[in-house]
């Protein structure tokens, strides 16, 4: 499989680069700095550009099979997750590519229903502080939800780059506590959700 990932200099995107070319599939890796991917791979292409140049998105995603987004919540007010992830729909529409998955979180909306008194309030209380931020992240479920492609929103509770033996279960419903994930773990997941797209198509799946 040929999978575009944007995000792919960040801890989770560059895991994901790992686990994926282990397996032999082909990555395009459309970052805004090449230098942060720090090893080369025969089935590895490295694209330097910005999510706002749509030509150049289109061109990147020339044959792919699936797009996986990653990307950061950012403290600057830019509409990455709006019109960045519609930049990247449109042109996955142009080159006629169906499959994309995209990493969101739990800490907007209903998402975060099943956590304890203290951990809603103190997401309730952040949510003061990034109404922009949280917003994006609203109008990116509405652009994906509505695309017509195959989607599959991924929400990830909290990231951690300590390796555990732990099994970790997706789930169509919110989890009960906040507990971080290894990044490396949280790869492989979404690895398979590329490998077996059945089970999680059109489909909210909770880490």
């Amino acid at each position: 499989m040929k999978i575009a990932v944007f995000g792919a200099t960040g801890g989770l995107g560059q895991q994901f680069l790992k686990k994926a070319l282990a397996k032999g599939h082909e990555i395009i890796a459309y970052v805004r700095s090449p230098k942060k991917i720090t090893y080369s791979n025969d089935n590895l292409t490295v694209i330097e550009g910005d999510v706002f140049d749509k030509e150049k998105i289109i061109d990147s995603l020339r044959g792919t099979d699936a797009v996986l987004i990653t990307w950061r919540m950012r403290s600057q007010k830019i509409p990455l997750f709006s019109e960045g992830t519609q930049n990247v729909i449109d042109a996955m529409k142009k080159n006629n590519v169906k499959r994309i998955i995209v990493i969101s979180e739990y800490a907007y909306g209903e998402h975060y229903r099943n956590f304890g008194f203290i951990v809603r309030n103190f997401i309730k209380l952040y949510g003061t502080f990034a109404k922009f931020q949280q917003n994006e992240r609203k109008q990116q479920d509405s652009i994906v939800r509505n695309s017509g492609l195959e989607w599959t929103i991924d929400r990830i509770r909290g990231l951690n780059n300590k390796e555990s033996d732990e099994q970790l279960e997706l789930t169509l419903e919110p989890k009960s506590k906040f507990k971080t994930i290894f990044r490396g773990t949280a790869a492989e997941k979404i690895l398979h959700q590329f490998e077996n797209p059945g089970d999680y198509l059109q489909k909210d799946i909770y880490f």
